[in-house]
């Protein structure tokens, strides 16, 4: 599985369902893109994804518990 360089198209941010979940949500929900594949498979663990996206950020920027609350976030948010 290899991820591909991935553009966000300025609707995104029109979307109230994009409005309805928090910032870090959002900034994770594009990172997320970054690392799936073209049919959206990516590997299914919070340790990676933080790794990946955070992974130079200080542990209290987005700890592993955060993460958690937020995947569970953009998962409800559809």
């Amino acid at each position: 599985m290899r991820a591909r360089i991935r553009t966000i198209k300025p609707e995104f941010w029109d979307s109230e369902r994009v409005a309805d979940v928090s910032l870090n949500a959002r900034l994770t929900f594009i990172g997320l893109w970054t690392l799936s594949d073209d049919v959206g498979r990516l590997r299914c663990s919070a340790r990676y994804v933080k790794k990946m996206l955070y992974g130079y950020d200080d542990d209290d920027v987005m700890p592993i518990e955060r993460l958690h609350a937020v995947l569970e976030e953009l998962h409800e948010g559809g």
